[in-house]
C-alpha cells in the first residue's frame, strides 16, 4: 500500500466528503490484505469513525475493540501513541471517560513531550477529568496547554483550552470569568481557520446572550456539518446562564442528540441538570 500517511489523508478526506460507501470499501480490502498492525489498528479505527458519524454506537464500538486487540502490536512508540490518542477519543465519544482516560494516559507516556501530539494528549485528559466532574484536575490540564500552546504557536491548542476553561468556570457558577476565556478563545480564533471551534465559541456566546435567533442560525450550520455532539455539549455547559425557558429548552435538544449518538453519560448528566 502507499505510505501510511498518504492512506489516512485519503480515507479522512472520504470521511469528510460524507463518502462513507468508499472509504469502507477500502478499508475492508485493506484489512483483508494486511497484517501489519499499524496498518490494521488505523483500518479499525477509521472504521469507528465512520460508525460514529453514521450514528451506530453499537458497531463503533466493536470497530474500537478490534483496533485495540491490534494496538498492542505496534512496535513503534510514537505511532503507538498517535493510535492511543484516536482510541481515547473513540471511547471519549461514545462517553466510556475510564478507556479514555486510559488510553490518554498511554498516549501521553509514548509521545514525543515536544511534540503537538503530546499537548492535544494533556488536553485531552483534560476533557475527560471535566466530564467525570474532576474540574481542579482539569482546569489545571488546560491552563498547562494553554500556556504551551501559547509559547510554541500551536494556536489549535491554544482556543480549544481556553474554550474549556470557560466551560469549567461556568460549571463552577462563575460566568463572567467564562466570557474572559471566550473572550480569549475568540481571540486566538483570529489566527487559525477552525470552523468547528469557531461555531462553538459562537453558539457558546449566543446562549449566554440569551440570543435565541443567533443559536438557531448556528446549530443549523453546525448540524450540517455533523456537529451534533458539540451543538449538545455547548447547550450542556452554558445553558445554566441564560432564561429559565431557553435553558429547559436547550438542555432537551442536548438530551435528544446525547441519546442519539450513544453517550449515555453525557445524557444522564443532562437529564439530571434538567430536572434540578
Amino acid at each position: 500500500m502507499e505510505n501510511i500517511e498518504e492512506f489516512e489523508e485519503k480515507i479522512e478526506n472520504l470521511i469528510r466528503n460524507k463518502e462513507y460507501e468508499r472509504a469502507l470499501e477500502i478499508l475492508d480490502k485493506t484489512i483483508a490484505d494486511s497484517t501489519d498492525p499499524k496498518v490494521l489498528t488505523l483500518c479499525f479505527i477509521e472504521k469507528a469513525n465512520i460508525m460514529g458519524a453514521l450514528k451506530d454506537p453499537h458497531k463503533m464500538e466493536i470497530y474500537i475493540y478490534n483496533a485495540v486487540n491490534v494496538f498492542y502490536d505496534i512496535e513503534d512508540p510514537a505511532y503507538r501513541g498517535k493510535m492511543a490518542l484516536h482510541i481515547g477519543g473513540l471511547f471519549l465519544f461514545l462517553g466510556d471517560t475510564y478507556n479514555a482516560l486510559k488510553f490518554y494516559r498511554e498516549a501521553v507516556e509514548l509521545l514525543p513531550p515536544d511534540s503537538y501530539d503530546h499537548v492535544r494528549a494533556l488536553y485531552n485528559i483534560g476533557e475527560v477529568q471535566k466530564r467525570m466532574g474532576d474540574l481542579h484536575s482539569a482546569k489545571e490540564k488546560f491552563s498547562t496547554c494553554y500556556s504551551k500552546a501559547k509559547v510554541t504557536g500551536r494556536r489549535e491548542i491554544e482556543v480549544y483550552a481556553a474554550e474549556n476553561l470557560a466551560e469549567i468556570f461556568m460549571m463552577e457558577g462563575n460566568p463572567e470569568e467564562a466570557k474572559v476565556w471566550l473572550e480569549k478563545a475568540k481571540e486566538s480564533l483570529k489566527h487559525i481557520e477552525d470552523k468547528r471551534i469557531r461555531h462553538v465559541v459562537e453558539l457558546a456566546f449566543a446562549i449566554m446572550d440569551g440570543d435565541e435567533e443567533k443559536i438557531e442560525e448556528i446549530s443549523t450550520l453546525m448540524k450540517n456539518m455533523g456537529m451534533e455532539h458539540d451543538i449538545a455539549d455547548t447547550y450542556y455547559y452554558y445553558s445554566d446562564f441564560t432564561n429559565p425557558e431557553l435553558r429547559e429548552r436547550l438542555l432537551k435538544e442536548a438530551a435528544l442528540i446525547f441519546s442519539d449518538l450513544g453517550d449515555g453519560r453525557m445524557h444522564a448528566l443532562t437529564v439530571k441538570k434538567l430536572n434540578r
